[in-house]
Parts: structure tokens; C-alpha cells; sequence
């Protein structure tokens, strides 16, 4: 099963991309608010590169998942800030939990925004 279908199994909306390139023009296109971006990726960037991108153009973070677990790999991934990082084996159920847990904490911060700008007027 793919990671597209299972994330729309789990109610949400997903696009998939084959290289950096494809993923950055989806987000020219479409309204994304969260990226599993895999390390290794076709195209002259890697997903490390890629991520950092949507970060600083688009405000767009990313959970990383990767089969290396070299520690200088991962401290290379931590530079990009990531949500979280998942090494293969996928762990479906966390998975599922760090995405979830990412939407609430934004919905909360949200409605905290709006309340504050309420406050203000």
C-alpha cells in the first residue's frame, strides 16, 4: 500500500511527488501544510534540500523518513527542523500519531491567534 493511500485512508488529503522538482511545483499549486519528505529523492537536491525550500519559501514543515541512520545524516536532517523523523521500518501507528498531534497543536495555535486578535480590537 502506498503512503498516499494509507494518508487518505486516514482522512487526509494527499499529493505525491517523485522528485523535488514535481513537489515543488504541487505547492505552487495546491495548499499543503505539512511534507513526509523522504531523503533520498530523484533530482539534483535531496529531500534535506527540498524540505528547507518549502520551509523558507512556502512555511511548509516536513517529517522526514529515511533508511539512514548515520548520525551525521541525522544531524544533517535536524538542520532542516523537521516535525519529527521516521527511519524504515515505518512505524505506521506513530506515524499516524506525530501527524495527528502536528494538526491539533495547529488548530489550537489558530484558535489562540484568533482569540488574541479578538482581544486586540
Amino acid at each position: 500500500m502506498s503512503l498516499k493511500l494509507l494518508l487518505e485512508l486516514w482522512g487526509y488529503e494527499a499529493y505525491e511527488a517523485s522528485s523535488g522538482k514535481d513537489a515543488l511545483k504541487i505547492l505552487k499549486n495546491s495548499k499543503i501544510d505539512l511534507a513526509l519528505m523522504d531523503i533520498n529523492i530523484k533530482g539534483d537536491k535531496d529531500g534535506i534540500e527540498v524540505a528547507s525550500q518549502m520551509r523558507l519559501r512556502f512555511h511548509i514543515p516536513s517529517i522526514f523518513i529515511t533508511g539512514y541512520s548515520d548520525k551525521e545524516m541525522l544531524e544533517k536532517t535536524e538542520m532542516a527542523n523537521p516535525v519529527d523523523i521516521f527511519i524504515k521500518p515505518l512505524n505506521f501507528d506513530r506515524l499516524k500519531l506525530t501527524i495527528d498531534s502536528f494538526f491539533h497543536e495547529t488548530r489550537e495555535n489558530k484558535k489562540r491567534l484568533n482569540h488574541q486578535e479578538i482581544k486586540k480590537k
